[in-house]
């Protein structure tokens, strides 16, 4: 029996040769369906190049098979194949990513079933981003956000990319056919988004371990997408129910949040290198301007589609006065303490973003909120500057801009002790909710 080891194998496409592959990989062209009948096959102890259509009907394709061809029982059967395709699936993504331009003239454009064999690897790609996506969920602020809708946005940012980068091409002069680029990025998109999560995924867990997780629903949010949701089908569809989870930071690393928004932006730079080799390879395309027009691409559609949808929403609830109702039901729900803690944290959240300076904090009394402010120096407080002060604490709890509108919604009152620099009350008031009418 000749050495199966010693045997090669070679392929031929309109005029190109490819090899030499060993029986393995020859046999798994074939599973694959990689090979089109009008590719040319030579194999070790051929006398001649044989087209692969007239070789498939002659005794001749005995030559070079592995013995594991003979008949395996079902489990076997089906073990073999459970193991194939995430085999496959690798041995494809490092042919993109590594050999490009030997992949771009055996998988771009080369064959009837290419387009299929593109959209397959594809699905199989999203579901192991989805499945990574799901088990990251826990790192997240909130739950109820529908992988499906994910699907969805990402189909249609697909749908815009694909005839944006062919205009492009066609305007340049590019020589370049629409299903070719549609494998192109089916490909290397299939490969970004599970590269992709695993990225987001990591920060989001950095993020998580950072902060302080009560375990505890954010009763204000949730009620609020709740009260979206009710009030339009739309919304609801385009966004789901989201129920948010109440996280206290820490002092976090600054770095953190900027690197969660831009990370992708960097990621996907060597995808669009990719992107001009593989259509330089199967068109003679411009290399950099593919390149220049992938770059230009993905930020265009994904803050286009992301921007309507948040327009869309906006405009859908723009008339909905949530921020009330969502108080209201939250303080009828559940444990009122809680409802008052957690609107006072956000409260104290938002001073202390917009005053680094002075940080007017608030406590919780048995009567409901308390802003103690004590100002530093050593000259008496004037009428004057006391009044400022009273006006302008007033102002701040009736501004429908801060986090006080939740308290006003359920009557919370705030209680105001403007101190002189020793610690002397010079100004005591209680400001409710009517004095804002």
């Amino acid at each position: 029996m000749q050495d199966l080891a010693a045997i090669a194998w070679y392929i031929s496409r309109e005029g190109v040769n490819y090899g030499p592959f060993t029986a393995d990989d020859f046999a798994r062209f074939e599973n694959e369906g990689q090979l089109t009948s009008t590719d040319y096959v030579w194999c070790t102890g051929f006398d001649q190049w044989r087209l692969y259509e007239e070789y498939r009907s002659s005794a001749a394709r005995t030559i070079g098979k592995s013995p594991r061809t003979s008949p395996e029982s079902g489990p076997h059967l089906l073990a073999r194949k459970l193991i194939r395709i995430p085999y496959n699936l690798l041995v494809t993504v490092i042919d993109v990513i590594a050999r490009p331009t030997e992949f771009a003239g055996r998988r771009i454009d080369a064959g009837s079933r290419d387009l299929y064999r593109a959209s397959y690897f594809y699905l199989h790609l999203f579901t192991l981003a989805f499945v990574i996506n799901a088990s990251m969920t826990r790192f997240d602020f909130y739950r109820g956000n529908s992988q499906h809708r994910e699907l969805a946005l990402l189909a249609i940012q697909i749908a815009m990319a694909i005839p944006l980068m062919y205009v492009f091409n066609r305007a340049t002069r590019q020589r370049v056919t629409f299903s070719g680029i549609t494998q192109a990025v089916l490909y290397l998109d299939g490969i970004f988004i599970v590269l992709q999560n695993l990225l987001i995924g990591g920060l989001a867990y950095i993020s998580f371990t950072q902060s302080i997780d009560r375990g505890e629903l954010d009763v204000i949010a949730t009620e609020i997408e709740r009260c979206l949701s009710n009030n339009s089908y739309v919304y609801w569809f385009t966004r789901g129910e989201l129920e948010y989870f109440y996280y206290v930071p820490r002092a976090t690393t600054t770095w953190l949040p900027a690197a969660r928004e831009y990370a992708q932006y960097v990621l996907v730079l060597p995808f669009c290198v990719a992107f001009g080799k593989l259509m330089k390879a199967r068109y003679g395309a411009s290399l950099w301007l593919n390149v220049i027009f992938a770059v230009v691409t993905y930020p265009i559609v994904f803050n286009a589609t992301y921007y309507a949808l948040g327009r869309i929403q906006r405009t859908l609830t723009s008339n909905v006065a949530c921020d009330e109702i969502a108080a209201k039901q939250a303080f009828a729900k559940y444990n009122q303490a809680v409802v008052v803690r957690q609107i006072g944290e956000r409260v104290n959240t938002q001073l202390s973003n917009a005053l680094p300076t002075r940080t007017p904090l608030i406590s919780i009394n048995a009567n409901g909120f308390v802003m103690d402010l004590r100002f530093p120096g050593h000259a008496t407080l004037s009428q004057q500057q006391v009044s400022m002060i009273s006006v302008e604490v007033r102002s701040l709890y009736c501004d429908n801009n801060t986090a006080f509108k939740f308290a006003r919604a359920i009557q919370v009152p705030l209680l105001v002790i403007i101190r002189d620099p020793w610690g002397q009350p010079a100004h005591q008031e209680q400001i409710t909710p009517s004095t804002c009418s």
